[in-house]
This record gives C-alpha cells, structure tokens and sequence, in this order.
C-alpha cells in the first residue's frame, strides 16, 4: 500500500507530461506565406496619445555637462575618491544619482557606507 502512494505523483506526472507533448505535437506550424519578407518594410507604431512626455538631457551643456562625463569615466573606473570629490560640482540630482549609481556598480567594494545609503534614497 505504501509503494503504490509512493507511485501515484510519479504515474499522474508521467501523465501530464504525455498530455503536454501529444498537444505540442498537434500544434499546426506558422506557414510561411504569413512571415513578412526580409526586405519588407516594419510597419510603425501608431502614436500614443498616452505617451509619457520624452525625458529631458540630463545638463544643459557646457562646464557642467562636461563635469558629469568626467565623474561617470571615474565612477566606470572605478575612482571613488574622484567621484566622491566631485559630485558637488553637479547641480542637477539626476545628474549626481547616476553618477552614485555608476560607481557602486563598479566599485562597490570602495564606497563607504554613507554614499550607498545615500544613493538608496
């Protein structure tokens, strides 16, 4: 009695899994003349009047732009003290929060426990 409840969930598994595959196996494949041709043009979207508005750049150019690609090289690199120096430099949050997040992902090991808990929030 005990072996036959022991087989039962292997038996109703075994089961399911023919069920499945005799239904995978019905499954009428795409035909081919409904498959668009390489060379066909991709139809577009049709616009969403819905649609979040487009982000705006993240500076408006120049020193401080400048500033921001300069700490995102040191936060790639993995240079927290340079990071760490700089990001009072850049007016913008956005700005400084990608920069925060640039450097934990690449050197999360260098960051000391203010920054991180700082770039949580």
């Amino acid at each position: 009695m005990n072996r036959d409840r022991r087989r039962l969930p292997i038996a109703l598994a075994c089961a399911c899994c023919a069920w499945v595959g005799m239904s995978m196996a019905a499954a009428e494949p795409v035909p081919y003349t409904s498959l668009q041709e390489p060379d066909a043009p991709t139809p577009q979207p049709a616009p969403d009047t819905n649609a979040p508005a487009p982000m705006l750049p993240l500076s408006a150019g120049g020193a401080s732009l400048a500033a921001f690609r300069e700490l995102m090289h040191a936060a790639k690199t993995g240079d927290a003290s340079t990071v760490s120096a700089g990001l009072s430099r850049l007016s913008n949050p956005a700005e400084r929060h990608a920069v925060q997040w640039a450097l934990i992902d690449n050197a999360a090991t260098r960051v000391d426990f203010r920054t991180l808990d700082a770039a949580r929030k």
